[in-house]
């Protein structure tokens, strides 16, 4: 969880907060010490993690968003 949150804070926000780079993943686990064989699960397992954050996100956002009013027939 700390990995996730950590990389978090790499995320490119500009119209809307963006998922966690590849890149980004694959250098915080080489860094981190990962030996060769976890590298790969541990960048998956990050990406899905990401996935739900995202949609979590996406859901929050639209409960907050103003609601348009409806429109009546003339």
């Amino acid at each position: 969880m700390r990995a996730f949150w950590d990389l978090s804070t790499e995320r490119q926000i500009g119209m809307g907060v963006g998922p966690i780079p590849w890149s980004i993943r694959r250098f915080y686990a080489v860094h981190a010490g990962l030996e060769e064989c976890m590298i790969d699960p541990f960048i998956e397992i990050i990406g899905k993690m990401d996935i739900v954050f995202m949609d979590w996100l996406t859901a929050e956002q639209e409960k907050k968003a103003p609601k348009a009013p409806k429109r009546t027939p003339h």
